[in-house]
């Protein structure tokens, strides 16, 4: 029997990729994946659209051309030549649901049709059958409308880093180790920064107007247990301790005169040589609790030894603790349940813009994880080895200031325009934001220093925009919360569960399983004063069922 084609749209392809070319304010509709194009060369060009356009940057044919040159992808999806025919004949996209619909539905039916064909091979290769059953199961959830998928707690409304936000070491490093645990690609991304900034110390910095060195501040935000931002830390440290056996890894601080203290203890007494060291907190939650004890300086030392001042100082009650040229960088732990719980002087202390708060979506847990990829493990280790030797000249005393390439200095003053507006409709996010040009710079500062370039090149400066980017969307994710009333919050969750399901709407039963925590008289009384003349959401009737819609 011969074998039919796979379900695809060609054309429907081009009418998107080449609808939003020619309008790039239609992108907030294109709700969709790259396994969603048939076409492989029509999945680079959604991407490449997709990094731009989450980068801010506006995009057309020219622009297009010359990110897929910069990826060394243009001559594989068939040159200027061929994107110049996405456009061709392609009005302006009026009804562009129509199109992904379209699209979605033949990308669903190829995958139930790999899916069948997996199970008819499995099932006539005489495969347990309760086990191809449990999959298929999966298999099917997955492929449901979105209304019926199931949802993580918090993980859903989270962003995902983009593909043009990593450099290759960083990819090399997530291919040896996102296999052998469940975390977030994005702890492994915030992860890797934060331990090749630590390796790299004071060896090099960028000045804006007073020196900046590549630490971080992380913390990793997700359900505790579940989203193993342990397991991601543990791996990250050790490569650090494969690059440098002698790499100092703090897992607690009681005041922030310990903290001083372990750093003098690394120097020696009489050293002038400059030690970094990371500290690696189980839990935000133990630190900021110590630091809410009265006397305690934890909180204004961590501050300060973040901007890797040249002595970092306590004043005891006999002698001041010092520690000079310290290299300071953190990454932790913390659960959403936890941070609803912290006050708003805890974030406007100074501490709360210093870290970066990284969300992560949940995967699916792994029973038998494989250990990491010990190879590709080297490989990375090998790199970041021959890195530290390059700017090991700071051994010396010396540091090497980083610069930025002509080019790279006029992107970077378009984006620090953005940046310095950030926040104005929200007070909380433009406190949390106030670094966000540090950070972003900080990262350009590791891609060019893993390349061993003195200049800060527009090739490294795009991917750290990117993953700024990122880190921005993910302050109004974490917080955006943050404060309100228990009805507020409660209110704004159906209005996020209905928006997810827009256009189709969401059946009201369906809704209130998924708030499995609130109970069904909270659940109709929220939706009594939302559904009101002015409200925000309205109910249609569709036989017996009851479906809710935005009313925007």
């Amino acid at each position: 029997m011969p074998t039919k084609a796979a379900p695809e749209s060609i054309e429907t392809e081009r009418a998107i990729l080449g609808g939003v070319l020619l309008e790039n304010a239609a992108w907030p509709k294109i709700e969709l994946d790259p396994a969603d194009f048939f076409l492989p060369a029509h999945q680079t060009i959604f991407l490449a659209i997709r990094d731009l356009l989450s980068a801010s940057s506006p995009v057309d044919l020219v622009i297009l051309a010359e990110e897929l040159a910069r990826r060394e992808q243009l001559e594989r999806i068939g040159g200027a030549a061929y994107l110049s025919h996405l456009t061709d004949g392609v009005p302006r996209l009026q009804n562009i649901e129509h199109y992904i619909k379209i699209l979605k539905e033949h990308s669903q039916r190829r995958r139930l049709i790999r899916a069948g064909t997996e199970i008819t091979r499995r099932a006539e290769a005489g495969e347990e059958v309760g086990q191809i059953a449990e999959e298929f199961k999966l298999t099917a959830a997955s492929e449901s409308k979105p209304e019926d998928r199931p949802l993580a707690d918090h993980t859903d409304k989270y962003p995902i880093v983009p593909e043009a936000a990593w450099c290759l070491t960083a990819r090399v490093y997530l291919e040896a180790v996102k296999n052998s645990t469940s975390a977030s690609e994005a702890y492994h991304l915030a992860v890797f920064l934060t331990v090749v900034g630590a390796i790299l110390g004071r060896s090099v910095f960028f000045r804006m107007p007073h020196p900046i060195y590549p630490n971080f501040y992380t913390a990793l935000v997700g359900r505790s247990g579940r989203a193993k931002k342990g397991t991601a830390i543990g791996f990250g440290c050790r490569l650090a301790r494969q690059v440098n056996n002698e790499f100092h890894i703090k897992s607690s601080v009681d005041s922030g005169q310990g903290l001083v203290e372990q750093i003098a203890k690394f120097q020696g007494l009489h050293s002038e040589k400059s030690t970094a060291v990371l500290f690696r907190f189980a839990e935000l939650k133990g630190q900021i609790e110590k630091a809410n004890r009265e006397g305690s300086t934890i909180i204004s030392t961590l501050s300060e030894a973040f901007d890797c001042e040249d002595v970092l100082e306590v004043n005891t009650r006999t002698n001041p603790v010092q520690a000079k040229k310290a290299f300071v960088a953190a990454v932790g732990a913390a659960s959403p349940s936890w941070l609803d719980k912290l006050q708003m002087a805890d974030l406007e202390g100074g501490i709360g813009n210093r870290f970066l708060w990284v969300p992560g979506r949940s995967r699916e847990p792994i029973p038998l994880p494989p250990p990491p990829i010990q190879s590709k493990l080297n490989a990375v280790a090998q790199e970041l080895a021959g890195m530290r030797g390059w700017w090991g000249k700071a051994e010396d005393g010396k540091e090497t200031e980083l610069v930025l390439t002509p080019e790279a200095e006029e992107r970077w003053r378009w984006f620090y325009k953005k940046v310095y507006t950030l926040g104005s409709e929200d007070p909380l996010v433009e406190i949390m934001g106030e670094r966000m040009d540090q950070h972003c710079i900080k990262v350009a500062m590791i891609y060019a220093a893993i390349e061993r370039s003195p200049e800060i090149g527009i090739q490294h400066l795009n991917p750290a925009i990117v993953f700024t980017q990122f880190l921005i969307e993910s302050l109004y994710a974490i917080f955006s919360d943050f404060g309100l009333s228990e009805i507020m919050k409660q209110q704004r969750q159906i209005e996020d569960h209905i928006r997810r399901a827009m256009p189709g709407g969401i059946r009201k039963r369906r809704l209130q399983q998924k708030l499995g925590r609130m109970d069904a008289e909270t659940f109709n009384r929220r939706l009594r004063w939302m559904t009101g003349e002015e409200g925000s959401i309205r109910e249609v009737k569709d036989g017996r069922s009851t479906y809710l819609y935005m009313n925007e």
